[in-house]
C-alpha cells in the first residue's frame, strides 16, 4: 500500500525547527515512504490556526488521502523518529489505525459547547479517555479510519467544537470547576474514536515524551515498540 507521513506547521517561532528536526530524523531511520511537509504558505485550504486551532490536521490528512495514499501517518512537529517505522505501518495495515491512548480524562478537557454538540453529559464524558492525536495513523482501506477522518473534517469545517481556550480560566470553556481546559483536535478526535470504538494502543507504546534528540542512550529504557519521541524544541 502507498504510504506517507504528513506534517503541517504554522509560521510561529519554533514549529519550523520542529518540522526540520522531524524530517531529518525520518532520513536517519531510512523511512522509505513519502513525506508531505506542509506550512501555511504552501497549503492554504484550511482555516488559520488562530481561527480554528489545529483544524489543519484533518485538512492535510484528507489532502494526502486525495493524493492516493493508503497509509497516512500524521505527526506533530514535536515528534522525531528513533528507529525503523516498519512496525507502526504494519500495525496500521493489520488494525486499521495506529492510535495511542492519552491517559487524560476526556470530560476534564472538553468545553461545554463541544459536549452539547456531541450530545453527552459531563459525567458521561468523565467516563471516557483522551486519545493522543499528536501521532495518528489511518488506513484508508479501513472503514472506521475513513469514517473517523470524514467526521473529524466535518467538525473542523463546522469550527465550533475545535474552538476553546487551552485553560479554563474564569470559566472560559466550562462552568464546571473540574474542567481544566479544551484540547481542540484532540478532544473532538477522541469523541469520534470512542464513538467508533477504534482500537487503541497503550500509553508509551508508539511514542514517548521522554528522550533527547540524537542521544540514543536516552532511549534504552523505552519499550521496543516505541518508534518516536515527542518533546518541544
Amino acid at each position: 500500500m502507498k504510504k506517507c507521513i504528513v506534517n503541517y506547521i504554522s509560521s510561529t517561532p519554533w514549529y519550523p525547527s520542529g518540522q526540520e528536526r522531524l524530517l531529518e530524523s525520518l532520513k536517519d531511520v531510512n523511512f522509505d515512504g513519502d513525506v508531505l511537509a506542509f506550512d501555511d504558505v504552501n497549503f492554504k485550504d484550511c482555516p488559520s490556526h488562530s481561527d480554528v486551532p489545529y483544524a489543519f490536521k484533518p485538512y492535510v490528512i484528507t489532502e494526502a488521502k486525495n493524493r492516493g495514499y493508503d497509509l497516512i501517518l500524521w505527526l506533530d512537529a514535536s515528534f522525531w523518529a528513533i528507529k525503523s517505522l516498519d512496525s507502526i505501518f504494519k500495525l496500521m495495515e493489520e488494525k486499521g489505525c495506529a492510535i495511542q491512548a492519552g491517559g487524560e480524562i476526556l470530560g476534564l478537557w472538553c468545553s461545554d459547547i463541544a459536549l452539547k454538540k456531541f450530545g453527552i453529559s459531563r459525567e458521561e464524558a468523565i467516563q471516557q479517555y483522551i486519545s493522543a492525536t499528536g501521532l495518528l495513523g489511518l488506513n484508508m482501506k479501513n472503514e472506521k479510519s475513513v469514517e473517523f477522518l470524514n467526521r473529524w473534517l466535518a467538525y473542523a469545517k463546522e469550527k465550533i467544537c475545535f474552538k476553546g481556550d487551552w485553560r479554563n480560566v474564569n470559566h472560559s470553556v466550562s462552568n464546571d470547576d473540574r474542567v481544566q481546559g479544551h484540547r481542540h483536535d484532540m478532544t473532538v478526535g477522541s469523541f469520534i474514536i470512542n464513538q467508533l470504538k477504534m482500537p487503541l494502543q497503550d500509553c508509551h507504546t508508539l511514542f514517548s515524551t521522554v528522550g533527547f534528540y540524537k542521544k540514543p542512550e536516552s532511549y534504552k529504557h523505552l519499550p521496543s515498540s516505541v518508534c518516536f519521541c515527542a518533546r518541544g524544541m
